[in-house]
């Protein structure tokens, strides 16, 4: 149920976006948890430009994901917050677990990235 919203848009409005908010805010979590599982393992000589370039990222996903929380919120709605639940809305799968190479860990970036765009 999605109750009154401070901002006085129409709840059938609300109803509408809602949602499709909620299945950004899970995509966004998922693309958070790759950057940073690749933040932790990248390696080689090119470690720290690309340790720092993932950790700015992750860290700016975080920042949406946030607003994004918040504007669902400020909606009326719940955002959904139980990470298999986030999975199961969210249109980028989980990278496996292990570990890649790094061309292949920014390609699954890159790739979720792209998915997130279309969705928008």
């Amino acid at each position: 149920m999605i109750e009154d919203n401070p901002i006085g848009l129409d709840q059938e409005v609300a109803e509408q976006l809602i949602p499709t908010l909620d299945e950004i805010q899970c995509t966004l979590w998922t693309l958070y948890h790759q950057y940073q599982k690749h933040h932790w393992l990248v390696e080689g000589p090119q470690f720290n430009d690309l340790h720092v370039f993932l950790e700015e990222n992750y860290e700016e996903v975080h920042k949406y994901v946030d607003r994004v929380a918040e504007r669902i919120t400020a909606l009326g709605g719940i955002p959904t917050s139980a990470p298999d639940a986030q999975a199961e809305l969210s249109h980028v799968e989980h990278e496996p677990e292990g570990t890649y190479r790094i061309r292949q860990m920014l390609q699954h970036d890159l790739d979720a990235e792209r998915t997130l765009a279309q969705v928008l």
